[in-house]
């Protein structure tokens, strides 16, 4: 330890010598091993050094002349105690340590000469006060302490004597700072990326080496302590609740202040992402604590075992909800993970599923349903193979969108032209059912799970000529509602005098030569029934009529073929040979695909047009209805006519998303 020399005050005492024309000059120096404000004294620096260390303070007299008697008075106070001690050291004389003191010979008195017993000593008193206050805290309390030396008595060799009106008193100041307890180092606070061997370090405690001449300077000792933060069934524990338990790994009287994490000398191995705490207890080699503080124990610190918890992504779809993960990091060991889903962010009545060994998550279809414009919170939890959490889980929350249904058709208050409508719709819902109602005979008919947004009904034959109305309800899988029940639309049915069409009715085509089928007019004997086709284009331009005796209608591929990605419309009128009653259809419409005659070069006003006619089945895309496509693109760059082409040829278009 180091020890800080102040320079030396030095006071020149004027001293008359033994004739008036003759004086001797008396040079005293205190030389006070003093601490430096942030150096502090060790835990034994106690009132036995006061009386008894040779390095606390000297004093340094010297003479131009012979001296055969000497007394130097020595007192010690500070701002608390104005008189901790004081007393009298007869230094030179016939009762002193040295019979007399030569001309020029330095003489030299210290902090052992100051007690009872040594020497000769007058007096030596001091505080009880003070002492009952060492005796209370067990060490010197803090902060400036004086020491003052005067020469309170003097004879030259021939008798005369000092003249004391010339002392001056010299005065040392000394500040005592008890030691602080270490200071961890590694690893960090907190740190959640700590080996499963890590190093601790730690900064030694600053002392002063105040220790008796020939003796080995003051010898620092520690114990170091770890305890794990959780319980064996994985629970957490607080830093309180950790450090009352039995360490599961101790080392004591460690001379140094480093130390690796012996796994052969520990209770437990050191697990990945778990927590722990450690301390460090500082003690001097007489076995007391090198600080007051605390104990000389250090603060806890805390570390997580080399871990990188798992990161969610957001839900890749909601029916059925998919949810995935970044896999976590726990040391190359095998991890297992335990999720959990509820409405509750605390997970007061979770669904849980443990021991995943995947990255993902699909909710079951048997597990109580999700409800829609619900608020949810996910947690993923890495855990041991015994279901032990390990690190900190990951949690997301999201809403279920709420479904939204719009009817597209049969359209509001028409009449179907078929006994067997098609019913289409939007809407983000997984399952839907469809029922129909008959306000007539207060009959319902509901469709079974439908997992699309087109349903052509397939049920008991409805009532021809009767007005029903209808609507869609989102379901999950087992058909229990999740959401609101759409708008409610109404149609009616061909009556009995009218022709009811089959295909297509309101679809759209993968051919521009369809087949025409529809339900046939029961014939009168001997007469047969005339079926007249009429197919209209967009503009209700008659394009193509035939004359058929049976109910379908192959178009012809020698007539003039219909145009790609067209719109067009039909009916029946049938009639009885001679008759002048006839038995007429609603109007169905037909789209033909999106496609060129093989070899014609595709322009972008051909593009457009196309577009415009394909997507009028669409109620999104009616603000662009007067609008002029420009250009094409996806994420990769411009999409030419013919490369869109080519893409509408392959795909079917289900549905237009605005944004």
């Amino acid at each position: 330890m180091k020890s800080i020399k102040i320079c030396s005050v030095i006071i020149l005492l004027m001293i008359l010598g033994f004739s008036t024309m003759s004086q001797a000059r008396v040079m005293m120096t205190a030389t006070v091993n003093r601490f430096n404000f942030n150096i502090l004294p060790t835990a034994t620096f106690t009132v036995d050094d006061w009386l008894s260390n040779p390095n606390l303070w000297t004093l340094i007299i010297q003479c131009d002349k012979k001296v055969i008697n000497l007394q130097v008075e020595v007192s010690i106070s500070s701002p608390q105690y104005p008189l901790i001690a004081k007393g009298i050291i007869s230094a030179v004389g016939p009762k002193g340590f040295q019979a007399e003191l030569l001309a020029g010979a330095p003489f030299y008195l210290n902090n052992t000469m100051f007690q009872e017993g040594k020497g000769s000593v007058s007096g030596g008193d001091w505080s009880q006060e003070f002492m009952d206050k060492v005796m209370e805290i067990g060490y010197l309390p803090e902060g400036w302490y004086y020491l003052n030396f005067a020469i309170t008595k003097g004879t030259y060799s021939d008798g005369t004597p000092f003249t004391g009106d010339d002392f001056k008193v010299i005065r040392e100041e000394i500040e005592i700072k008890n030691p602080l307890p270490p200071e961890l180092m590694t690893p960090e606070e907190d740190s959640d990326d700590v080996v499963s061997i890590p190093r601790f370090t730690w900064q030694r405690p600053v002392v002063t080496d105040l220790t008796m001449v020939n003796i080995t300077g003051i010898q620092i000792l520690y114990t170091i302590s770890l305890w794990k933060m959780f319980e064996d069934d994985g629970s957490i524990l607080s830093e309180e609740e950790a450090i009352t338990r039995i360490p599961i790994w101790i080392i004591e009287n460690l001379p140094t202040e480093a130390v690796d994490f012996d796994p052969g000398s520990s209770r437990e191995d050191l697990v990945s992402g778990r927590k722990y705490c450690w301390q460090v207890q500082a003690f001097d080699g007489l076995g007391r604590y090198i600080s007051q503080t605390n104990e000389g124990k250090s603060d806890a610190w805390q570390f997580t075992v080399q871990f990188s918890p798992p990161g969610l992504n957001d839900p890749q779809t909601f029916f059925p909800l998919v949810i995935t993960w970044m896999p976590a990091q726990a040391g190359g060991s095998q991890v297992y993970y335990r999720i959990r889903i509820d409405e509750d962010p605390e997970f007061i009545n979770p669904y849980e599923e443990t021991g995943l060994v995947m990255t993902s998550f699909t909710y079951p279809f048997d597990a109580p349903p999700l409800q829609r414009g619900t608020f949810y919170y996910f947690e993923v939890q890495t855990t041991d193979d015994s279901n032990i959490p390990l690190g900190e889980p990951d949690q997301i929350s999201f809403e279920l969108p709420p479904v939204e249904i719009n009817l597209i058709s049969l359209d509001n208050g028409i009449m179907s032209p078929t006994l067997k409508p098609a019913f289409s719709w939007t809407g983000n819902s997984q399952y839907y059912v469809v029922t129909i109602y008959d306000e007539a005979s207060d009959r319902t008919y509901t469709s079974s799970g439908v997992g699309d947004t087109r349903w052509i009904y397939d049920g008991e034959p409805l009532r021809q000529g009767v007005n029903y109305i209808w609507n869609v309800t989102p379901t999950n899988q087992y058909g229990d509602p999740i959401g609101d029940t759409s708008e409610t639309w109404s149609f009616t049915l061909p009556s009995q005098n009218q022709v009811s069409l089959v295909s297509p009715v309101n679809e759209s085509l993968d051919t521009i030569l369809p087949t025409f089928v529809w339900d046939e007019i029961p014939p009168t004997p001997n007469r047969r029934v005339i079926y007249n086709l009429t197919i209209m284009d967009s503009e209700g331009n008659i394009v193509h009529q035939a004359t058929a005796t049976e109910a379908q209608y192959q178009y012809p591929s020698d007539a003039e073929p219909l145009k790609y990605a067209s719109r067009y419309t039909w009916n029946i009128v049938a009639g009885i040979e001679e008759a002048s009653a006839t038995w007429e259809s609603a109007s169905a419409w037909f789209t033909t695909p999106f496609v060129v005659v093989e070899g014609e070069t595709v322009s972008m006003e051909d593009v457009n047009e196309a577009l415009k006619l394909v997507m009028s089945d669409f109620p999104e895309f009616a603000e662009f209805e007067d609008k002029i496509l420009a250009s094409i693109s996806d994420e990769s760059g411009p999409v030419t006519p013919t490369q869109l082409i080519e893409i509408l040829g392959t795909y079917k278009i289900v549905q237009v998303i605005v944004k």
